[in-house]
């Protein structure tokens, strides 16, 4: 079957056009979440604990549950670290979310939207052995919009650091949104612990 050149030219704008569309949805479900390691030193020392920051930063239009959500169809929100020989992690603690209706569920929804934080913190063994220690975590999601829910994701987390003897000074940094977070987890009375 022969096409004209306007027939051509229809058929490629369409492909073009389904092409662009289907680019822009992975785009958009690749990035409703973004996750970040906040350390509070250049350096970590053994023989100590460390608190240890996980920022979530959520698109616009997007919200994710939180890690205790109130329907039973709805997926948790949960932060792990993988497990180092003689390196020990804290309990996890979430944000408190807020509550908010959607027009998927008839009861109130427990989420978090736009940037929030979950705290932990790690622990060096005085015998712990290398120069550098790799922290890696994962963050377990479902993102929904006021219509309906994704399929749940997960996207992994990583950052290697220096480690040094007890006596040695490190360089301390971020310490302003330490400062200014910290105390909200302060308020909390029940953690949530880690399930490794």
């Amino acid at each position: 079957m022969k096409f004209t050149s306007i027939q051509l030219l229809i058929i490629i704008l369409l492909f073009s056009f389904l092409k662009a569309g289907y680019s822009s949805f992975n785009l958009q479900s690749e990035t409703i979440l973004h996750g970040k390691l906040i350390l509070p030193a250049k350096q970590l020392k053994k023989q100590e604990s460390h608190s240890l920051l996980i920022e979530l930063d959520i698109m616009d239009g997007w919200h994710i549950n939180s890690n205790q959500p109130l329907e039973d169809f709805l997926i948790a929100t949960e932060i792990t670290f993988t497990v180092q020989e003689g390196v020990s992690y804290g309990r996890m603690q979430y944000m408190k979310p807020e509550l908010k209706n959607f027009t998927f569920s008839e009861t109130k929804v427990s989420v978090y939207e736009g940037i929030v934080y979950a705290k932990t913190t790690i622990t060096i063994p005085p015998d712990f052995i290398g120069s550098d220690i790799l922290i890696e975590g994962s963050i377990y999601y479902q993102a929904c919009n006021d219509q309906s829910c994704l399929a749940p994701e997960m996207i992994k987390l990583s950052t290697s650091i220096p480690v040094v003897g007890a006596n040695v000074q490190v360089e301390e940094i971020n310490q302003g949104v330490f400062k200014r977070i910290l105390p909200q987890f302060d308020e909390l009375q029940q953690p949530e612990e880690i399930k490794q």
